[in-house]
C-alpha cells in the first residue's frame, strides 16, 4: 500500500524543458514544501496555513525592520551626544 500523504513525487520540479527561472523557483518552493512539511498538507490545509502564517510573518519582519531602526537611531543620537560633550 501506498503512502500518498507522503510521496514527494507530484512536487517534485521538472528538471529541463522551462526557462532556467521557473525552474529555480519550483526549486525553492518544493524545498520550502520539504522543510516546513507542508507536503502532507492537502490544498485547502496549505491555503489555511499560508493565512495564518503569512500576515503573523509579515507583521514580525515590519516589527523587526522598525526595531532595528529605532535602535540605530538611537545609536547615531548616542554617538553625536557622546561627540558634543
Amino acid at each position: 500500500m501506498a503512502l500518498t500523504k507522503t510521496n514527494t513525487d507530484a512536487l517534485c520540479p521538472p528538471t529541463k524543458g522551462h526557462n532556467a527561472l521557473i525552474i529555480y523557483l519550483q526549486k525553492i518552493k518544493y524545498h520550502y514544501y520539504l522543510w516546513t512539511g507542508l507536503y502532507m498538507l492537502e490544498t485547502h490545509e496549505r491555503i489555511a496555513f499560508h493565512f495564518v502564517v503569512g500576515p503573523v510573518m509579515l507583521a514580525f519582519c515590519i516589527y523587526c525592520g522598525v526595531f532595528c531602526g529605532g535602535v540605530l537611531d538611537g545609536w547615531k543620537d548616542a554617538v553625536v551626544a557622546s561627540q558634543s560633550i
